[in-house]
């Protein structure tokens, strides 16, 4: 109890302290407000500093009243008008502009915005006059003459240029982007939105190049082509974005969330939608909001959540009702629809999807039309309301070659956008290699004038001389240099050739040589007729056994060939079953372990992979493995097991055999020396497997560890990179 009403005291204190952290600011608010009304009423004479005076005044209530910053500006312009200060009326006019634009008066915007471009362009001012005419695109881009808009934008974007206002410049070239966008043009779209890259590139402004990338994912989103998509995504997530506010947060969370939602992956943009609704609530955007929660709707259902797809559905028509986003509105009727008909309820689902298509009928919106026509015309037909469906089905058909013609314009604008890019690169390319002559010419023809020049003063000349001379020396030693490396490159490799060379001349001598030396001792024996049926029969078990020895060591000594002259990082990696290839060994040697009697375990979980050459851990797999089945004593076990951590994959194969000293350790994969040990029932190695299952193992960048004591075995441990 203690506990409880310490923790409600402290959070009661808390509540107090805001709310006179609340008070005071308010109360600091209206002192400046305040001041600020004194000081203009002191200032009887209409003078530059009253109009600033007022200027500041009115951008306190931008948050507050726009009508009482309307009024206080447009006494700024009265005094400007008196004070001859055109840079004030300027600034008051630019500012009512904004006042109008968030009172959603189009014309008075335009008007004060125009007014004040007239004054800029009188004083020669240039950088509020490019923001003006940016503004002025926004307004003609919200009433949808897009022409207008691409042309203002286009102004805005020249003054940037001329003021080297690269951001306000990008941010100019993505709304063209978003203008193309929304007129269909999805090629001419992409291409200002790449445009767009650039100046934030220059400038290092990460935040509108990462914005930039999710537009472009976003139109390749509604062209169809995700990976694409993908591609840009990726390259948005790699972008670290410390500084950014949570407007520009919630453009990027929304538009990646729109992508996966096109895609399908419900899950991950019911997170992302999660997330920028978060970040609309924390700025206060209804806009934003409603968005987010129809799509939020939108996943549920698509997930099968219909419960909280229906609540979702509710809340954004609700908010859409101060909005009046007709897509939203949509959307919101034609979810709720579906539901509704899938629970059973299809006269209450049939009405909601009806009204959704009014609204889009209503809005020339044809994707829409189509899609709710053809729910309609089927529910109908499955209701047996035929004529309703007969209706509605030739709706669809009317719409159907529409919409199709739009998906074939898509393609279309994909294949000339390919083409346009090819062009213009190429152009690009030639234009470079244009700039290099003439940076050449002009280089050469310098040179020429310089040489002249120099020719006059003997001096000067001799030091030219000496500067020539010192640098063909360099030259001359840098090649000398080039040469020696290329040089000690070759006489490497001429090393590592040798080095092969004798490991493998040192392997043949001393393993092929025996087996060879029996077999020709059993043909001179047949040859001269001295071998009996007996005597043969005595012999197969032990000729079989060689020929198995050279097939082993000829497969391996293949395979070591082709791993050192194929190279490391050459191999053909995949993602290999650890389980399924132990088992495929397992499989291979069963034979000879059941002929020893050996038990071969395998607890290997079935769920563990590993990044690697498939056919080199094989054969270090049956090469360890056969090794623990030689050296194994009749009715011992061979137990496989493996483990992962973060970094690792660790393979052990224990065996109850014979083990090994230390020496004998040291020697396994020293190449200098080559003696090999019989196993527990005569068998002959050839005392390669472990030493090229060394190198196989490097080759993988793995790591091999023998642990063996005399008379209880062997324990061996392969770790693999955990990919």
């Amino acid at each position: 109890m203690t506990r409880i009403y310490n923790i409600l005291f402290f959070n009661k204190g808390l509540v107090l302290l805001c709310c006179f952290a609340i008070l005071l600011c308010t109360n600091l608010y209206a002192i400046k407000t305040d001041s600020l009304k004194v000081l203009i009423q002191n200032k009887k004479i209409a003078d530059t500093t009253k109009v600033n005076l007022l200027l500041e005044l009115a951008g306190y209530y931008q948050d507050i009243s726009l009508d009482s910053m309307a009024s206080y500006l447009y006494e700024a312009m009265t005094v400007a008008d008196s004070a001859k200060f055109e840079i004030g009326k300027a600034k008051a006019c630019h500012k009512l502009g904004l006042t109008f634009l968030f009172k959603n008066e189009s014309d008075s915007s335009l008007k004060y915005y125009q007014a004040a471009i007239d004054i800029y362009q009188r004083n020669g001012i240039l950088k509020p006059q490019g923001n003006a005419y940016l503004s002025i695109a926004d307004i003609f881009l919200k009433q949808k003459r897009y022409v207008q808009a691409i042309e203002y934008y286009n102004k805005g974007n020249t003054i940037c240029e001329q003021v080297k206002n690269y951001i306000g410049k990008g941010f100019g070239l993505m709304s063209i982007g978003g203008v193309y966008l929304e007129m269909g043009n999805y090629a001419e779209s992409i291409n200002y939105f790449l445009q767009s890259l650039t100046p934030f590139n220059k400038e290092k402004y990460y935040v509108g190049y990462c914005i930039g990338l999710t537009n472009i994912a976003t139109v390749f989103s509604t062209m169809q082509n995700y990976p694409k998509a993908m591609e840009y995504i990726r390259k948005s997530d790699a972008v670290n974005l410390p500084d950014a506010t949570n407007e520009q947060k919630l453009y990027i969370v929304y538009n990646t969330s729109t992508v996966y939602g096109a895609m399908k992956e419900y899950e991950k943009a019911l997170a992302g939608f999660r997330k920028a609704l978060d970040l609309a609530s924390s700025i206060g955007d209804d806009s934003w909001r409603c968005s987010c929660i129809v799509n939020i709707a939108d996943m549920f259902a698509g997930l099968g959540n219909f419960d909280s797809a229906l609540i979702n559905y509710n809340e954004a028509l609700r908010i859409n009702k101060k909005i009046n986003d007709p897509l939203v509105q949509i959307s919101g009727e034609m979810g709720k629809g579906r539901i509704l008909i899938t629970r059973g309820n299809k006269t209450e689902g049939l009405k909601k999807m009806q009204d959704a298509f009014d609204i889009a009928f209503k809005n020339k919106i044809k994707q829409s039309v189509f899609d709710v026509a053809k729910e309609l015309s089927i529910v109908f037909d499955s209701c047996k309301n035929y004529s309703l469906a007969l209706k509605y089905h030739k709706i669809f058909t009317v719409f159907k070659d529409s919409v199709h013609n739009d998906k074939n314009n898509i393609r279309i604008q994909q294949l000339q956008f390919d083409y346009e890019l090819g062009r213009k690169e190429s152009q690009i390319e030639l234009l470079h290699k244009k700039k290099a002559i003439e940076h050449g010419v002009a280089e050469r023809q310098s040179m020429v004038l310089k040489i002249l020049l120099f020719s006059i003063i003997g001096m000067v000349l001799v030091v030219v001389l000496l500067f020539r001379s010192r640098k063909a020396e360099q030259v001359s030693k840098r090649e000398m240099e080039l040469q020696k490396e290329e040089i000690e490159i070759q006489a490497e490799k001429l090393r590592e050739l040798n080095y092969f060379k004798d490991k493998t001349f040192s392997v043949l001598s001393h393993d092929l040589r025996g087996p060879i030396n029996a077999f020709a001792k059993v043909l001179n024996l047949i040859e001269r007729n001295s071998l009996t049926d007996k005597d043969f029969e005595d012999l197969r078990a032990a000729l079989s056994s060689q020929t198995k020895s050279l097939t082993i060591l000829l497969e391996d000594l293949l395979n070591w060939a082709r791993l050192y002259m194929k190279g490391k990082g050459n191999q053909s990696d995949s993602c290999v079953n650890l389980f399924e290839l132990t088992e495929c060994s397992i499989l291979l040697l069963k034979d000879v372990a059941v002929d020893k009697s050996v038990k071969i375990i395998n607890n290997i979980p079935t769920n563990i992979s590993v990044w690697c050459d498939r056919e080199q851990l094989n054969i270090v797999i049956r090469n360890i493995l056969s090794n623990s089945i030689k050296f194994s004593n009749a009715g011992s076990t061979v137990c496989l097991s493996a483990t992962t951590s973060t970094s690792y994959v660790s393979l052990k194969i224990t065996d109850q055999g014979i083990g090994m000293t230390q020496s004998q350790i040291d020697q396994l994969f020293d190449w200098t020396h080559n003696n090999t040990s019989m196993g527990t029932v005569g068998e002959r190695g050839i005392g390669l497997g472990m030493k090229l299952c060394m190198e196989f193992i490097k080759s993988l960048n793995g790591t091999i560890m023998v642990n063996s004591e005399i008379g209880k075995g062997t324990i061996i441990t392969v770790d693999l990179p955990n990919f």
